[in-house]
């Protein structure tokens, strides 16, 4: 998904987190980062092509996570 001018991706990117194919968390990069314990930044992370390479050279997907952007809202959320 292509990233609206004027967005940014720790303020306005809509985050789904997942553990192989289980669903975990959606929300803001923070708020999928709090539910996880995880740094913030490494939910965004996760969805550069060296997150999504990293991903995909993992043997046992199932135990890996990944995200993807999935929409984006406004501040006023």
């Amino acid at each position: 998904m292509e990233k609206p001018k004027g967005m940014t991706y720790s303020r306005n990117a809509i985050y789904a987190v997942y553990k192989g194919d289980d669903f975990l968390v959606m929300g803001t990069q923070k708020e999928c980062a709090d539910a996880l314990n995880v740094n913030p930044e490494f939910i965004h992370w996760m969805t550069t092509p060296t997150g999504k390479r990293r991903f995909e050279s993992r043997v046992d997907k199932s135990k890996a996570l990944t995200a993807l952007v999935v929409d984006w809202e406004s501040e006023g959320r």
